[in-house]
């Protein structure tokens, strides 16, 4: 993700509101656990609903405008849960926070962002050393199929509000010469001519390089979904959600 200004940050926050059924999934993966880590907090929405229901939770993201955006909604929450909640600025690919937590999450779709299969395997590692013997490590990665051809085409997607004005949304992908890879570019536009743009750049990960580099980083895989209400895994799956653990 290119880095962020504060403005687009709030339109980028406003904009992914994550997938349906992912907070169910995320808060039952959770439960029985106390430390949370949250690799790719973006505006802190899961990393909020955890710390509200009793967990210590800590978001990491790369992008200072985003943490941003997470640490003014932490008004938003009790009292009680902004104590259990803080947010830092850290690489996902490979971290050191020298502490370890029961649980680790990386959700709506944030390992895609990693552009390189060691980028991946560093993520898993760092991740496997920061997690208590037996503790979880859960995911969800958006599965594409690289055989088929990027329409570059701009769509309207949505109209979203920021309170001040509304913003038309409008999505265009952009293809790369790896078949693998494919950028998501974002245009926003308000009263007609003031305009913002954030462009993702992305990568599909496939199901055996998720399988590899969990092996890497000794990780156990204990659930495979293909869904947040834990639908089989089959081709057309359209997410692979994943538990994994990492060895008492």
């Amino acid at each position: 993700m290119a880095s962020l200004t504060g403005s687009v940050a709030h339109l980028y926050a406003l904009l992914h509101r994550g997938t349906p059924g992912d907070l169910r999934f995320y808060r039952s993966v959770c439960a029985g656990g106390s430390r949370v880590l949250e690799l790719g907090s973006g505006s802190g929405r899961v990393a909020l609903d955890l710390a509200a229901r009793g967990h210590v939770v800590t978001g990491m993201d790369v992008e200072p405008a985003l943490i941003d955006v997470a640490r003014e909604q932490v008004a938003a929450v009790g009292e009680d849960a902004r104590e259990r909640l803080r947010f830092i600025e850290g690489d996902i690919r490979d971290f050191d926070l020298d502490e370890r937590f029961d649980r680790i999450i990386v959700p709506f779709n944030t390992l895609c962002c990693l552009l390189t299969r060691s980028d991946l395997e560093g993520c898993f590692r760092s991740a496997s050393r920061h997690l208590e013997p037996g503790g979880l490590f859960a995911f969800d990665i958006y599965r594409g199929d690289p055989d088929t051809t990027v329409d570059e085409g701009e769509t309207h997607l949505v109209r979203i509000d920021d309170g001040a004005r509304s913003w038309d949304v409008y999505e265009r992908a952009r293809a790369h010469d790896d078949p693998f890879r494919a950028d998501t570019c974002y245009r926003f536009r308000a009263n007609g001519d003031e305009e913002r743009h954030l462009t993702i750049a992305q990568r599909l990960v496939t199901d055996d390089e998720v399988e590899r580099a969990l092996q890497l980083a000794d990780l156990s895989t204990r659930q495979r979904f293909g869904g947040f209400e834990g639908e089989p895994l089959d081709d057309d799956s359209p997410h692979l959600v994943v538990v994994a653990e990492r060895p008492g």
